[in-house]
């Protein structure tokens, strides 16, 4: 049957959307019997579940991405801050000095979490390519 093998060739070249698992499952656009589908439950069950994993790996790339941009932020800060702490060295004891300083302890630990989160996300990703 010509519905079929397009379907099956849409899965095998991994080309296909929510829409499509939709149609299949449900018979529209292709003359069915009532309750049946275009393709045995068991490979609906299989792209639906790859479907919701391309979509929570998408979720973590954009976080990822995400999380990147929130760095190069945090690396501006800093830089600003340095720019700031040079312009202030000969007043080592003032508190606005003492105040960068403390923010840019901050500002590293704010990186190192960042890093860690990133670190998570991919990992999470590569479990499952393997998977």
């Amino acid at each position: 049957d010509k519905d079929r093998l397009t379907a099956l060739q849409q899965i095998e070249s991994e080309h296909f959307t929510e829409k499509d698992l939709h149609r299949w499952n449900t018979g529209i656009s292709f003359p069915l019997k009532e309750n049946e589908s275009l393709l045995p439950k068991s490979l609906i069950e299989k792209v639906s579940k790859i479907l919701k994993l391309q979509t929570q790996k998408q979720d973590y790339t954009r976080n990822i991405s995400s999380l990147n941009e929130h760095i190069q932020i945090v690396f501006q800060n800093q830089n600003r801050l340095r720019e700031n702490l040079k312009s202030l060295e000969k007043l080592s004891g003032n508190d606005l000095v003492k105040r960068y300083l403390n923010d840019l302890d901050k500002e590293e630990d704010d990186i190192l979490q960042t890093r860690k989160s990133i670190a998570s996300l991919e990992s999470a990703i590569s479990l499952w390519i393997k998977n």
